[in-house]
């Protein structure tokens, strides 16, 4: 998770040093969807487990 987090960052700063500053906030946006995506999908399979 902390991985998926560094990746989002990397590519937020590469967006603001080519498109400008403030350029990143569709792409934050995006990491916040990302991020309950993939712990929506974590409860599900651990509700399979069960």
């Amino acid at each position: 998770m902390t991985g998926f987090l560094a990746l989002c960052r990397f590519v937020a700063r590469q967006n603001d040093a080519v498109n400008g500053a403030g350029a990143s906030r569709a792409d934050s946006l995006a990491a916040v969807f990302g991020l309950t995506f993939l712990a929506i999908l974590a409860v599900g399979i651990a509700a399979i487990g069960d």
